[in-house]
């Protein structure tokens, strides 16, 4: 952990990939470890897994239309 980083553990994107593969819906899998769809996303981004990103991305701009409309 660094000091001043609001992350203070890392996301296993590999369960994160078993759970999508498993059938979990994205929301479910954000809720099951305690993260955002955009803080997943951006994990995903960083460590080269375009599919997971764009999968948590287009969840993430679903979440927000809703709370707009």
């Amino acid at each position: 952990m660094r000091i001043g980083s609001i992350c203070t553990d890392t996301i296993d994107l590999d369960e994160v990939q078993w759970l999508l593969d498993a059938g979990e819906p994205p929301a479910q899998i954000a809720l099951r470890i305690g993260r955002s769809a955009s803080t997943i996303e951006q994990a995903a981004r960083r460590h080269r897994r375009a599919a997971m990103a764009a999968t948590f991305g287009r969840e993430r701009r679903w979440a927000e239309g809703r709370r707009a409309a």
